[in-house]
């Protein structure tokens, strides 16, 4: 697998830099891993808006050997939180909301945890010392009989203990923190998350592949997530059990239609620049098993030296993965998306290609 990855990266460095850009050849060895059962989901890979390489492999169903297509949507996870932190930054535009005021002003009945001291900013930062409601009791029982809504999430944030007791002495990744800025867009703008996302980013972007509400018995267009304990067990659905889409994640989307995101973000259609440059300004540090991670506003701030910097998300839960990066030098964009239905293998690809891209800019 190792010497396999290490060809794509080669593959890759010589293909998209190359004034021919001949993608046979990553297609061949996609579709040789795909073989292996070693690989599946789509990729995407963007220069300055033009699409440069787009390949689906796999399948979206195992059982009846349905194809993964480039229209076939799989759950992004975290890279979700993008989207909320987008809304908060549309309602910050418009002067409908403010960052640095308690979260109480905007839901005084609910009765969150030191709710008269964590502010938005807390809460996009993962400063707000709230943890995880799926650590919750009762969660996996709400999840598996699909009640887990944004009120019911917000139950279990209720009974749950805080991780720290003064917001923004410190950071600690927070899920319940998204759903609550869920719940802000909602009280602000009297409509429910999945229609303000709808109107406010889907439409807007022409994302006609991307799905937060779903219904687990019709998988029809999605793809069924893959998981195993051990490199060498058989691949096991979980199309029963995988977590409810929130506004912390678990939308349902294709790679075509997250460039339809990132375009849309980057090119002024969603928030204006100046929005979008506070979104991508190193706000806190996050603890990853990588080391330390710059956080901005649901976005990943990465110096990859030599002027060259990321901005995105990645995305894990049970049964997928995803992959989301904006990469910038001067007048140099590049778009880095990997979305996959088979659980923890798209983080070894994604930092080779992450190599070359640092390498060939």
């Amino acid at each position: 697998m190792q010497v396999k990855l290490f060809l794509l990266t080669a593959l890759l460095s010589v293909t998209i830099f190359s004034s021919a850009q001949d993608f046979s050849s990553i297609d061949s060895l996609l579709t040789a891993l795909d073989k292996e059962d070693k690989v599946a989901g789509s990729f995407l890979l963007a220069h300055n808006g033009k699409v440069l390489f787009e390949k689906a492999v796999g399948y979206s169903d195992r059982d009846t050997k349905s194809p993964l297509l480039k229209t076939t949507a799989s759950n992004i996870a975290s890279v979700g939180k993008m989207f909320t932190a987008t809304l908060i930054m549309q309602l910050v535009e418009k002067g409908r909301l403010k960052l640095d005021v308690p979260i109480e002003t905007y839901i005084p009945k609910i009765d969150i945890p030191n709710k008269n001291k964590i502010t938005v900013h807390h809460l996009l930062t993962h400063t707000s010392g709230l943890g995880s409601y799926w650590q919750a009791p009762g969660y996996r029982q709400l999840n598996a009989e699909g009640k887990v809504t944004i009120d019911a999430a917000i139950d279990l944030i209720t009974q749950l203990p805080l991780v720290f007791d003064e917001p923004g002495s410190r950071s600690e990744y927070s899920n319940a923190g998204y759903v609550i800025l869920g719940k802000i867009i909602e009280q602000i703008t009297g409509k429910t998350y999945a229609s303000v996302l709808k109107e406010n980013i889907l439409d807007r972007a022409g994302m006609r592949n991307t799905f937060y509400n779903i219904d687990r018995s019709d998988m029809n267009g999605k793809a069924i997530g893959y998981s195993r304990a051990k490199p060498q067990d058989d691949w096991r659905s979980v199309q029963k059990d995988f977590p409810t889409a929130l506004p912390d994640g678990g939308l349902f989307t294709t790679a075509g239609d997250l460039y339809k995101f990132d375009q849309a973000l980057h090119g002024g259609k969603l928030i204006g620049k100046n929005i979008l440059q506070l979104m991508k300004q190193h706000h806190s540090e996050l603890q990853t098993p990588g080391g330390i991670q710059p956080y901005g506003y649901a976005m990943m701030v990465t110096d990859l030296g030599n002027g060259l910097s990321s901005f995105g998300h990645n995305g894990g839960t049970l049964g997928y993965n995803a992959e989301f990066r904006h990469y910038t030098k001067g007048n140099d964009n590049y778009t880095l998306i990997i979305v996959s239905n088979y659980e923890r293998t798209t983080r070894p690809v994604f930092i080779k290609l992450q190599e070359m891209i640092v390498k060939g800019l």
